[in-house]
């Protein structure tokens, strides 16, 4: 159609531009219609190549070029999240952790989400003192380096954002194998294990409370997750959170293990053993562990020998991964159960299925509260005071077997009746 509105001469120059293009195509414009027609012939190959690569990516659900895309928007984001910080006070810090945070776990089919939780914070404090935009200027630029923050904060960003690219693992080989390489810091530890549905983390912090209070001095290790607002509060002893530092000192070690054995760790995995290298090192006397996900795969299920293990509740959770209904999942978080060792359940559990499971594995004694306190003449509605009479009753268990030195009924009903941080705590 355009040859035939066009003239004579105006014909013989399109025809010599098109002879000359296909010579020197990255030197001569191109009529318009060719441009359209090659950009169309672009966007159909990358079309067809991206469906391709997807289709081979399907056992991840995402294709690795679209993770690369996501880790990119990330970071992006983050440059902008820090570049706006700079000019907020110290106490907006807590944003700043909050962004990492979601910036990192956010799920790999979601968007990146577009308003970071401190630029509300940052629009706050701006609008009652300047209108003026932050522009990047020579000085950013030169602190490039800076602004992707200190080396504890590039270490956990790192962790974070290991299962994009190594998907949930429910294994024990992994953890196996960096638990050997490590020098197997769990051997010489009394460790109690804690699984459930519900529960399990308000348990494991009142009985690692009731220990340390304990006479002796004790070192009470404490895992827990996820954390509320700092990754440090996933290990501490006695309280005390694992620092930066030492973050900074062992994380590194645990990555450059990883890589000289090939092993393909996830997340909580390297988590995990950060936590049990962290006790190691300085020298806890006890570890209160709580399981991540389930129990018998769960990478804290290294465990050979628990002081012992305790599961505070049923209830239907991760049903695609654990099972869908009850006595599967009960099943599950019986993993933790091992030959010669006694075993506590909570109230809301089936027990028959766990009793079962203990039978099997050959448990040491299967306990139910009621058998170490008595039976309850009242119904207990809150749920933080079932948590305290769990770990009212494995503290019982504990003394009664020699594990902790003996703690006063008065001191042990003082330390379980205080509720963990953000569970209805009154503030």
């Amino acid at each position: 159609q355009l040859t035939q509105t066009v003239n004579q001469q105006d014909k013989s120059k399109f025809l010599q531009k098109m002879r000359a293009a296909r010579m020197q195509a990255a030197n001569i414009r191109q009529p318009e219609c060719e441009k359209k027609l090659l950009s169309f012939l672009v966007l159909s190959w990358c079309f067809v190549f991206g469906w391709f690569k997807s289709s081979q990516a399907s056992t991840f659900g995402i294709s690795r070029t679209s993770r690369m895309h996501q880790i990119v928007l990330r970071q992006q984001q983050h440059r902008l999240s820090r570049l706006l910080l700079r000019t907020t006070p110290t106490w907006a810090s807590y944003y700043k952790t909050q962004s990492i945070a979601l910036l990192s776990l956010c799920p790999l089919s979601s968007a990146v989400p577009s308003r970071p939780l401190q630029q509300k914070s940052f629009s706050t404090l701006t609008s009652s003192k300047t209108n003026t935009m932050v522009n990047p200027t020579s000085s950013d630029e030169e602190n490039e380096e800076t602004s992707q923050g200190t080396e504890y904060e590039k270490l956990v960003r790192r962790l974070y954002q290991i299962n994009l690219f190594h998907p949930v693992n429910l294994g024990l080989e992994n953890t196996i194998r960096m638990h050997k390489f490590l020098g197997s810091p769990l051997d010489d530890i009394t460790v109690i294990h804690v699984a459930g549905s519900n529960g399990k983390g308000s348990v494991t912090t009142k009985i690692a409370k009731a220990i340390e209070a304990a006479p002796g001095n004790l070192k009470v290790g404490l895992f827990v997750s996820p954390h509320v607002s700092s990754f440090r509060e996933r290990m501490q002893i006695n309280g005390q959170l694992i620092t930066e530092e030492q973050v900074v000192e062992y994380l590194p070690r645990i990555y450059s293990m990883c890589e000289q054995h090939g092993i393909s760790a996830t997340m909580f995995e390297i988590t995990t053993m950060l936590a049990f290298l962290f006790f190691k090192e300085q020298k806890a006397d006890v570890i209160v562990l709580e399981t991540g996900l389930g129990g018998r795969l769960d990478a804290t299920n290294i465990v050979a020998k628990p002081a012992i293990s305790v599961i505070t509740s049923i209830a239907l959770e991760h049903t695609r991964i654990l099972g869908d209904t009850l006595e599967k999942i009960a099943k599950e978080k019986g993993g933790i159960i091992k030959k010669g060792c006694p075993v506590l359940c909570g109230p809301h559990v089936p027990h028959d299925v766990l009793r079962e499971c203990a039978n099997e594995k050959e448990a040491s004694k299967y306990y139910t509260c009621d058998d170490v306190l008595g039976e309850l003449t009242e119904v207990i509605t809150d749920y933080d005071k079932e948590n305290a009479r769990i770990a009212e009753s494995a503290l019982s268990i504990l003394q009664e077997n020699g594990v902790i030195p003996k703690i006063t009924p008065e001191m042990i009903q003082q330390v379980v009746s205080k509720r963990p941080p953000c569970r209805f705590e009154l503030v």
